[in-house]
């Protein structure tokens, strides 16, 4: 089988003090039914056992890599931009450590890329509570995004995306709140689309400790990003502002 018909998928995932929900992040790489990928963990000097984790299972599959901080940095960013310069695939995924994927996840994107000239490819998700239990609850994208729409509303979540790698024109995650938003909106800024598999492939873990927990302050970073960070002015960004606060009371209630 030549590397067009399995390209190999490089999956970045940031750990610190993760040893309570890192095996199953863990597994569900293990378990994808595209095989040909490469788990690289970066882990941001944890205090707990995360460490002892990934090397057992380094210890019993080569394509499992684990890099360590040798201080922490105090935000997803940095590991997120270490394990991009350490990949080696034609394709980028991310996964924090207490998201699981489901079996098909790779196969199924990847596929989708093949239906159109996509930068990024997407998904669905399912909220999980903090303990692991299901709450039924899907969470649905957009079909397709571009750098206009994603101003108005952030649809593209680390955990369920994966990207063409020569599509990164240097894009990195910088440390500021919101990370991933930035990202995403740096990456298609110059052009691309994103598409949605239109398929739950992530059972995303909502912790109540999680940084993006707190709505008021990420309201202020969403701010920060249309302003400070992407320029726009008052009007730009008061427009785009009222989309995000909108989509925010759509996402919450069901709608």
């Amino acid at each position: 089988m030549n590397s067009k018909d399995s390209p190999l998928v490089s999956v970045v995932m940031p750990c610190y003090n993760a040893a309570q929900y890192i095996t199953e992040s863990i597994e569900s790489v293990i378990a994808q039914t595209h095989r040909n990928w490469e788990l690289i963990i970066v882990d941001d000097y944890s205090k707990d056992n995360s460490v002892e984790i990934i090397q057992d299972y380094q210890n019993n599959d080569n394509r499992i890599k684990l890099i360590r901080n040798a201080r922490p940095s105090g935000s997803p960013a940095e590991p997120r931009n270490i394990g991009i310069e350490h990949s080696t695939g034609e394709y980028i995924a991310f996964l924090d450590s207490d998201d699981i994927w489901t079996s098909d996840k790779l196969q199924k994107q990847l596929a989708k890329f093949q239906e159109g000239d996509y930068a990024i490819v997407y998904a669905n998700y399912e909220v999980m509570c903090e303990d692991g239990s299901r709450t039924g609850k899907i969470v649905k994208g957009p079909a397709f995004t571009d750098y206009k729409q994603l101003l108005k509303y952030n649809s593209i979540g680390c955990s369920e995306a994966i990207f063409r790698k020569e599509c990164l024109n240097g894009c990195r995650f910088k440390k500021i709140g919101h990370e991933d938003y930035l990202f995403w909106l740096t990456f298609l800024k110059n052009g691309g689309t994103a598409a949605n598999s239109n398929e739950v492939q992530l059972i995303y873990r909502e912790r109540e400790s999680s940084v993006s927990g707190n709505k008021v302050k990420a309201a202020k970073w969403t701010w920060n990003i249309y302003r400070k960070e992407l320029g726009l002015n008052i009007l730009e960004a008061s427009f785009c502002f009222l989309h995000y606060v909108i989509k925010g009371i759509e996402r919450h209630v069901g709608v």
